[in-house]
């Protein structure tokens, strides 16, 4: 069984990097955490999440000591992710890298990751200069420009020209499902235009679409995974849907 969705990156490259977000089966932890709960933070008991980061991370081909993962604080912080964090944030939740909700890196086999139950995770890749990002895009920090962020620290760690990066946005909570309130789906139509909300349901799709647009990325380089996560109990977590407590799901992207 596949503990995860496998992504493709829409562009033609032999050496694209691999990514892939979690499911939510096959792993340890008992209800209402059911079962592949790669989230520490959410009240689950760390051993079990310990192994269902081992479980995922075998699953991707990947040593779970080389795994990164962040304190997420719904920022618009970004880490250059190198060598030396390998492992951190994966078995105590203490050597998180603090406070941020992106990571880049261009080391290789070194995978960097963002836990989402309804936010959007993005995955960006660099084919110029070999380097990737996790980014951890919810309301708050997509209206606070995470994504922005993201590719300014690529720019100048990294040299990274948006226009050249490909990009997979995950899944994450569809529109149908997010209702907000007046004040805030007119502050999201102001910063994003018209099409990120009808009435109270936000759509925060668009807004990433927006923001990877004027950024320069072309639409023919950005893979959409549509699937809600609300929509989908027995594949997904759903903060939405479920409230607390519940589980996380990860997306992770390694060169």
């Amino acid at each position: 069984m596949r503990l995860g969705i496998r992504h493709r990156w829409g562009i033609h490259d032999a050496n694209t990097p691999f990514a892939a977000t979690s499911l939510r089966q096959g792993g340890v932890s008992p209800a209402p955490y059911d079962s592949l709960n790669l989230g520490h933070h959410v009240g689950d008991r760390l051993e079990n999440v310990i192994e269902n980061r081992r479980r995922f991370a075998t699953d991707c081909g990947l040593n779970v000591e080389r795994l990164v993962l962040a304190e997420q604080t719904h920022s618009t912080n970004v880490a250059v992710v190198s060598e030396s964090d390998a492992g951190r944030g994966v078995f105590d939740p203490a050597t998180a890298i603090p406070a941020t909700d992106s990571l880049i890196t261009n080391a290789y086999s070194l995978a960097i990751g963002v836990c989402v139950a309804d936010c959007v995770p993005i995955l960006v890749f660099d084919p110029i200069n070999r380097a990737v990002a996790a980014i951890h895009a919810g309301r708050v920090g997509t209206y606070d420009g995470v994504i922005d962020s993201t590719f300014a620290a690529m720019g100048s760690t990294f040299g990274t020209n948006a226009s050249d990066c490909a990009v997979i946005v995950g899944p994450s909570i569809g529109s149908a499902s997010y209702e907000v309130s007046v004040g805030l789906a007119e502050s999201f139509r102001e910063r994003f235009g018209e099409k990120v909300a009808d009435g109270r349901l936000l759509d925060l799709r668009v807004a990433v679409d927006v923001s990877l647009a004027r950024r320069g990325i072309r639409l023919e380089r950005i893979t959409h995974i549509r699937e809600c996560t609300v929509s989908f109990p027995h594949r997904y977590f759903s903060h939405r849907r479920d409230g607390d407590p519940t589980g996380r799901m990860l997306s992770v992207v390694y060169l």
